[in-house]
């Protein structure tokens, strides 16, 4: 079986080859650039519709994520009825824009357990589909998107749950890691699409924990979560069902956790602000060892947004006084350089989003409570499919990432990335191949 799968990558690649070859090479002219400026994408917050002469808004989320070469967003918000505060609702929505138009994904999700608020809603990318994972205190539930009827069907549920969780998603394996409902117990579970089954307990304390996360740096599954009424973020290495505890010094109030794909490998990040508010620090690990990155933002801020772009990261900072910012942070100089103008002076929450030539950020306005998209253009310093980096997209990168396909040619991470350009898998695989020659011969306009 996997000899025929081989061969039938080896073979797609060089009809692939022999198709783009009879074209002429197309260049990618440069582009000088710009400061960014925030723009709106006519974004239409469907949460809005609530009867507030009824029902009070308690509290509103966000989540992101880019799959099938569109920008989704999910939104969702929790009401309590004015005249009967037992009487709660979590209703979700989902919309997708394709650079230009939105689109309702599915009818709004209600959500099933309304004793408490939403504490979590997050997105998952798997190679069968798109999933959503949204929680109360007590329940984590798990949507499918049905493309073909255009509606979200519940596959799973897990009960003994306090409300946030983590998830990371590696090929056909995802990891969530959630907190019991009494606070005390942190757990793994190994979701394949279909099925959940609990995989082990990486902690137990007599005390309060909350704010559980996950990533996977290099094949390696990392989790992580913080003590309530301790500074401490406690970091784990998760292998074969056995947890074990990382030595680093990590305080902080709030924070994330990403994965960087950097030119000398792939690093995890984690951006947060210390036990006073009053400044953001950033530390990163390759595997072995922790780099503090001090970063000069002397603010009080709350819960840094970090996401990366071509090996560059941008932290969308929210300030105590409301005022939304986004930095770059220089690796080479350990120096934060605002971006352009301010998103917003009033903002709440938010989150940020890579898609396309854009960062995204979605964020929830203080007076009006509405939520709002903005966009501002990346430049980047490399351009999407030029696997060889030679400056401009061609041939000769279809023909070293066939190679790299097939075993003949190593790819570094950097072009890994540079190469995958379609978003239904979270590697560089032959659907982003014959996406960049479909670019070559005209049949798609971008990457």
């Amino acid at each position: 079986m996997l000899r025929k799968k081989i061969t039938l990558i080896a073979i797609s690649a060089v009809l692939v080859s022999i198709i783009c070859s009879t074209y002429a090479i197309l260049p990618v002219l440069a582009v000088e650039k710009t400061e960014g400026i925030w723009n709106s994408v006519n974004f239409v917050d469907a949460t809005n519709n609530v009867d507030t002469t009824k029902e009070a808004i308690t509290n509103k989320l966000i989540d992101t994520t880019v799959y099938d070469e569109k920008l989704y967003i999910a939104t969702s918000v929790s009401t309590k009825n004015k005249s009967d505060t037992s009487d709660r609702k979590n209703k979700i929505y989902v919309q997708a824009y394709d650079g230009q138009n939105w689109s309702n994904i599915g009818e709004e999700i209600t959500v099933s357990k309304t004793i408490k608020e939403m504490s979590q809603l997050s997105f998952c990318n798997r190679p069968e589909g798109l999933y959503l994972f949204y929680s109360t205190q007590g329940l984590l539930e798990i949507c499918k998107l049905d493309t073909i009827n255009n509606q979200w069907v519940t596959v799973t549920t897990i009960s003994d749950i306090y409300g946030s969780f983590g998830i990371a998603t590696e090929r056909n394996t995802t990891y969530i890691t959630a907190i019991s409902s009494d606070q005390s117990i942190a757990k793994i579970y190994n979701f394949d699409g279909n099925n959940l089954t609990e995989d082990g307990i990486y902690f137990e304390h007599n005390g309060i924990i909350d704010e559980p996360k996950a990533a996977i740096l290099n094949g390696t599954l990392y989790i992580s979560l913080r003590e309530l009424g301790s500074p401490q973020i406690s970091l784990y290495s998760y292998v074969n069902g056995q947890a074990k505890k990382i030595e680093c010094s990590l305080n902080a109030y709030s924070y994330t956790m990403s994965i960087v794909n950097e030119d000398t490998g792939s690093k995890l990040y984690i951006a947060a602000t210390t036990t006073d508010d009053k400044q953001m620090i950033i530390h990163s690990y390759d595997g072995t060892k922790w780099t503090l990155h001090e970063t000069g933002l002397e603010y009080e801020t709350h819960y840094p947004e970090m996401v990366a772009k071509s090996g560059e990261i941008y932290i969308l900072a929210l300030f105590v006084d409301n005022k939304l910012q986004t930095y770059t942070y220089s690796k080479s100089t350990g120096q934060f350089v605002k971006q352009g103008e301010d998103v917003d002076d009033s903002a709440i929450r938010a989150q940020a989003i890579a898609f396309k030539d854009y960062i995204y950020t979605a964020y929830q306005d203080e007076n009006t409570l509405e939520i709002r998209v903005k966009r501002k253009e990346y430049l980047p310093d490399y351009y999407r499919g030029d696997i060889n980096q030679d400056g401009s997209v061609n041939i000769r990168d279809v023909i070293l990432g066939a190679k790299a396909l097939v075993g003949l040619e190593t790819l570094t991470p950097e072009q890994e990335k540079i190469g995958h350009v379609t978003t239904k898998l979270n590697y560089f695989n032959l659907q982003d191949i014959i996406r960049i020659c479909k670019y070559l011969v005209g049949n798609i306009e971008t990457l």
